[in-house]
């Protein structure tokens, strides 16, 4: 199975469409590049080549999402404070000796 309408797509609109769905079929950790590049259309070498590592592709398109989601709302940066903040402090806490109080006091200062 491949993505449709491939004759109007870029290779690199080709693999971010294939990644999408088989991230969200599949989750992160149960995704393989191998699926992806297949769905594409494409062999392997040539998704390592527009993206050196799933990583990198995860990265792209939450990035794409995050930013599309929040530029729906009309006070999006208070949001995405308050979202980056509780990412923060959930998951780069352990990297800081005292994390909670930074990343608290950024967001009373600008997230409120």
């Amino acid at each position: 199975m491949s993505i449709k309408n491939t004759d109007k797509l870029s290779t690199e609109a080709k693999i971010l469409a294939a990644a999408e769905q088989v991230f969200l079929r599949s989750g992160y950790d149960g995704s393989r590049m191998q699926e992806i590049a297949d769905l594409a259309g494409i062999n392997k070498a040539m998704l390592h080549y527009y993206f050196r590592s799933k990583d990198l592709l995860f990265e792209r398109i939450f990035e794409q999402k995050f930013i599309s989601f929040f530029l729906k709302y009309k006070n999006y940066h208070q949001v995405l404070c308050r979202l980056t903040i509780k990412y923060a402090n959930t998951h780069y806490a352990h990297q800081f000796a005292a994390p909670k109080p930074i990343f608290t006091a950024f967001y009373h200062q600008y997230g409120a």
